[in-house]
Formats: structure tokens, C-alpha cells, sequence
């Protein structure tokens, strides 16, 4: 099961990252992109630091990446990377899964037919 969680500054309590992840995500600092890094390592040497929230638990990985797309929306938060860089849905022709597509390759490791790719997409994109 999935969960979506902020990073948020301890001095001004602004929102500054969304993400959605499972067992430890939330608190690696391991895969972040290069905004977030150069934030934390001034919040770190200000002594400001930040806070993990845990916004919403148990979700399916298509419900975490709804909830992370609603609230990047509303926050605006300056280290998520791009609003293009949402994941396609498509089927998987192997477990036929809804699978999250990052450009050419899947998250479960399988050949993704397109089938569904039109269908998922617009939920995704238009919610």
C-alpha cells in the first residue's frame, strides 16, 4: 500500500515538496532532484529544518498519484519538478495491471500494452 506525504520548512510551515511512496520513501533523501537537495542542505545549515507529514495512508499506487497530481495543484510546492512529469497509465499486457509509465519504461518491470493508455490518461490527467 501506498501513502502521500509533504516536506514542509519548520519556519514558515510551507509546503515545499508532495510526494506519494511506500516504506521509507518519506524520509530518504536518496532519488531527490537537485532543487530539493540544495533546499534541504540551506535549511540544514540554517538550523531551520523541516518536517515529514504523513498526508494520507493505505492508498493503491493510482489513488497516492491522484492525491500527490491534487495536491502539488493546490500547494504549488517549489521543489516538485515540473507538472509534465506525471505518469501515463496504461494496462499491462503481462498482470494486467493499471501500471504508472515514466516515459518508455514501467514501474513493474513488465511490456505495457495501449490499449488503455487514452482511458487512464484522461482520469489521470483531467481529475
Amino acid at each position: 500500500m501506498a501513502y502521500v506525504y509533504i516536506h514542509k520548512r519548520n519556519d514558515t510551515n510551507k509546503i515545499f515538496y508532495v510526494g506519494k511512496g511506500n516504506k521509507r520513501r518519506a524520509w530518504s533523501k536518496t532519488g531527490r532532484n537537485n532543487g530539493w537537495f540544495k533546499l534541504i542542505k540551506k535549511l540544514e545549515y540554517e538550523e531551520i529544518g523541516y518536517t515529514i507529514e504523513i498526508i494520507e495512508r493505505n492508498l493503491s499506487e493510482e489513488q497516492a498519484l491522484l492525491k500527490e497530481k491534487q495536491l502539488i495543484k493546490r500547494h504549488n510546492p517549489e521543489c516538485n519538478l515540473s507538472k509534465d512529469t506525471y505518469p501515463t497509465w496504461k494496462q499491462c499486457s503481462y498482470c494486467n495491471k493499471s501500471i504508472a509509465m515514466w516515459r518508455s519504461w514501467c514501474m513493474e518491470d513488465h511490456q505495457a500494452s495501449s490499449q488503455c493508455v487514452n482511458k487512464l490518461s484522461s482520469l489521470f490527467f483531467d481529475s
